[in-house]
């Protein structure tokens, strides 16, 4: 409801003061997948305006496909560490910005900066963080999108993934920045108490994700990984 009042203007209320329900004509889906790290939807509105509506991570480690193909360097240089080195629990990463460079620097991007602070207030609290972000398209801009995007996923070539994403870049451009939403993604019932018996058991553990720093090390703190470092 927030947001179709930012793109929309005034909410439309009935004459007994209810909102009035709004339809969405979805032109096109951009999938999320674990390179873009990013989804995002084109819709039109009943008056005909086009929409493209994006969210995102707000910042995440080096792609962990790139980091799974090359996995067996790391695994000997994790050994090393283990044999010869009193290693930090957290294996640090290269990050990169997801979403926040797609935004329009010339645009209505005023409060960034307060959401960069909020994203990482959220994600010192352990929560998972989404940034929103929107701008609107003219018709033939999304035809010339829609046609390209359209010949790339009907492509039978071994590049078609790579194809789709560059043609989405071209349309995920100059967005004007919406906010961010947190959540609290709880642990499953058990899983501490399951750490603890396979540390027991002798079982190394690492944890190799895509999530910030932040949340990685409160995570660790809530599975009782920490306690198996001598952390807690």
């Amino acid at each position: 409801m927030l947001l179709e009042q930012f793109l929309l203007g005034p909410i439309l209320y009935s004459e007994q003061q209810l909102p009035v329900c709004r339809e969405y004509k979805i032109l096109s889906v951009l999938e999320f997948n674990s390179t873009r790290k990013r989804m995002s939807v084109i819709v039109q509105t009943v008056e005909g305006k086009i929409l493209l509506l994006s969210k995102g991570a707000d910042r995440c480690d080096l792609n962990l496909l790139y980091l799974l193909k090359y996995l067996h360097i790391f695994h000997d240089i994790l050994d090393v560490l283990m044999i010869y080195a009193n290693p930090s629990p957290f294996f640090s990463l290269p990050t990169f910005s997801v979403l926040f460079p797609l935004l329009d620097k010339h645009g209505n991007n005023n409060f960034e900066e307060q959401t960069r602070d909020h994203v990482n207030e959220y994600a010192d609290a352990g929560l998972r963080t989404l940034i929103l972000a929107y701008r609107e398209i003219d018709e033939e801009e999304f035809r010339e999108f829609n046609d390209k995007f359209n010949a790339a996923r009907n492509a039978v070539s071994a590049d078609r993934e790579i194809l789709i994403e560059k043609v989405a870049e071209t349309i995920e451009r100059d967005l004007i920045l919406l906010g961010a939403t947190a959540v609290e993604d709880k642990l499953q019932r058990g899983v501490p108490e399951c750490i603890d018996k396979l540390a027991q058991a002798g079982i190394k553990i690492w944890v190799l994700t895509g999530d910030k720093m932040e949340t990685a090390i409160n995570i660790g703190y809530d599975s009782a990984l920490f306690s198996i470092w001598g952390l807690a």
